[in-house]
């Protein structure tokens, strides 16, 4: 299976905020999207495997789910440079290359949403992504990636049959008289292809031999990995 990320490689033109047209033509400098695996914060990297304080218990690190959620899928990051600088009463600047890549929603436009009383922006990502057919992909901010400035807004697209860059909107969290940056090493979206089909739900009892025997399985004891070693299955992005 394959999923595919392309961008214009011709020089376009774009009327800013105030009005003046300006263009870029650094598509070579822009950064390509990467697997999420290669995203992973140091924060977790320098993470140890136990609490050697509270009796050997197991830390974050030794979580297969968690990691899963951090290396699943591709990350696209933000194309260029821009500086944001937030304001009293919605008012937001930005300079730098990549504000050609960033613009404004209206807030009529998220008035009953629980981010009413924020501002949300756009990033006019350049990536075209396309996927086999049958195939659509989930956006959404890159999963246990706490950051303070912005949130990107989760959503889906059918990428088998859309051929045109996908805008991501984002929250910023940031409080008015800050500014932060955006830049090429910034992680913006975090891509998960997935296969459409229709699915049914059902509500029934819990067969309890099973159960029985995968907690038998598990263990209690802080040195085992048994839901790694047992019943975790491998996924595989490059």
């Amino acid at each position: 299976m394959k999923i595919k990320f392309a961008k214009p490689d011709i020089e376009i033109f774009v009327k800013s905020s105030n009005g003046v047209d300006s263009s870029y033509n650094k598509w070579n400098e822009t950064p390509p999207p990467y697997p999420a695996k290669k995203s992973i914060p140091e924060w977790f990297k320098n993470t140890g495997n136990v609490d050697k304080k509270h009796n050997l218990v197991k830390t974050i690190k030794k979580c297969p789910p968690f990691l899963d959620a951090f290396t699943t899928g591709y990350i696209i990051p933000f194309a260029s440079e821009c500086n944001i600088k937030l304001k009293q009463e919605r008012q937001v600047t930005y300079s730098g290359p990549g504000t050609m890549f960033v613009s404004m929603h209206v807030k009529s436009q998220y008035a009953n949403s629980p981010w009413k009383d924020k501002i949300v922006m756009k990033y006019a990502s350049p990536w075209i992504i396309e996927t086999p057919p049958g195939w659509s992909c989930l956006f959404l901010h890159p999963l246990n990636d706490d950051n303070p400035n912005f949130e990107s807004i989760a959503g889906i697209v059918d990428t088998d049959t859309y051929r045109l860059p996908v805008n991501f909107p984002f929250v910023v969290n940031a409080t008015p008289g800050t500014e932060f940056s955006l830049t090429e090493q910034t992680p913006m979206i975090q891509v998960i292809p997935f296969f459409r089909q229709e699915w049914e739900h059902e509500i029934k009892s819990v067969n309890l031999s099973e159960w029985t025997a995968h907690q038998a399985a598990l263990g209690d004891s802080w040195d085992k990995d048994g839901y790694k070693d047992l019943f975790h299955q491998k996924k595989k992005f490059t």
